[in-house]
């Protein structure tokens, strides 16, 4: 059966995709914020995201990479678009409220006509149930569902290529966090394949899952662009912080963020912890993902690596490390590289449809290892 996708609010701002899948919720969001000037973004004078995308700012308008816009409450996953103000009060009092009574449904029928409740697009999703919650309007959807950002050739692109990512046959037989791993992927190669950041959208997509037994970040995932010089930036969500670990010499820089909260400090200590961890990990090289995507051809190749640094197809080397920022080598088989460059129809300079490929671990025997793979990719 197709799946449909509805936007339930389109704010101008933002991207979020929420819906179920095969007993599972999951959430997926950008990074980006908009504010009015650049002295509204505090201390924070980047330029490039750590995808390696330029900020925007024409002077009135500012773009840039700082929040993780998911929300994790015991087993629901919440994100808004919209007014940031009102919509990061209404998430604060669905949190408050959830803790005194537990009920989802009640929590958004007592919230919904509240004045925080407009100009903003509230969705939660449970294993069960998908709620949205747009201009006091609450509605239980059966379908996936995208808010904020939808007007755009590349925003109605990644629609679509969700929606096919969500209806392959082979999604039933992959575990959860196969799945939300391909549709994180997914979402990360727009902003590869063009400069997305001035419609308010862009940095790292985050991406969480919610079953009936518990709430899952994203796994860490490390993202491969052969550009020149090659994008490399690992990505994952530790201790309820998004961290963007760049690798390699690209223009891309470290950044952490957490939740935007009103009347709250963020805790700095405990995100340089979280940060660190990542950094530890880069340095083993030890990531439950690769993802290889093409800036030109939109072909994402999603490979599973168990925490290894060999694949049957692929092998990491470390080079060395300037500071916290390591260097690696992905050298990959003719048959992965083949796939990784599949070519695809362009019309008007938009993608016609995007490929994404998923390999599961498969370790490499022992011929494999001793004999030098096809090529470097980095």
């Amino acid at each position: 059966m197709d799946v449909a996708l509805e936007s339930a609010h389109n704010t101008g701002m933002t991207y979020v995709v929420a819906g179920q899948s095969h007993g599972c919720g999951f959430v997926l969001a950008d990074s980006a914020i908009t504010t009015r000037f650049r002295s509204d973004a505090g201390d924070d004078p980047i330029d490039y995201t750590s995808m390696g995308e330029r900020i925007f700012d024409d002077g009135t308008v500012l773009v840039h990479e700082a929040a993780l816009k998911i929300y994790r409450h015991d087993k629901t996953a919440i994100s808004f678009a919209g007014n940031a103000r009102r919509g990061r009060e209404l998430t604060q009092r669905v949190l408050d409220s959830l803790d005194q009574n537990g009920d989802l449904e009640q929590t958004l029928r007592a919230l919904a006509q509240r004045p925080c409740a407009r100009d903003v697009a509230l969705v939660a999703v449970t294993s069960e149930h998908l709620w949205t919650l747009c201009d006091g309007e609450l509605q239980l959807r059966l379908d996936p569902v995208q808010i904020g950002f939808s007007e755009g050739p590349y925003q109605r692109g990644l629609t679509k290529a969700l929606l096919r990512c969500l209806s392959r046959p082979e999604m039933s037989q992959m575990a959860p966090t196969q799945r939300l791993a391909m549709l994180v992927c997914t979402s990360q190669s727009f902003g590869m394949s063009d400069y997305i950041v001035s419609t308010g959208v862009g940095g790292a997509f985050a991406g969480a899952l919610v079953t009936n037994l518990s709430f899952t970040w994203m796994p860490q995932i490390l993202y491969f662009v052969p550009s020149s010089p090659p994008l490399l930036t690992l990505v994952g969500v530790i201790d309820d912080h998004c961290i963007a670990c760049p690798m390699g010499t690209s223009n891309a820089i470290p950044r952490a963020f957490a939740n935007l909260r009103d009347n709250e400090q963020v805790d700095i200590e405990r995100m340089h912890r979280a940060y660190v961890k990542l950094v530890d990990t880069a340095a083993t090289l030890t990531f439950d993902y690769v993802c290889s995507i093409h800036p030109t051809i939109s072909n994402v190749a999603v490979i599973e690596m168990n925490r290894q640094q060999y694949y049957k197809h692929l092998r990491l080397t470390h080079l060395g490390a300037q500071g916290e920022r390591h260097d690696v080598r992905i050298d990959v088989s003719d048959y992965l590289a083949n796939r990784m460059r599949h070519r695809l129809i362009m019309r008007s300079g938009v993608p016609a449809e995007v490929t994404v490929g998923f390999l599961g671990y498969c370790a490499p025997d022992t011929h494999s290892l001793e004999s030098p793979f096809a090529r470097s990719m980095t």
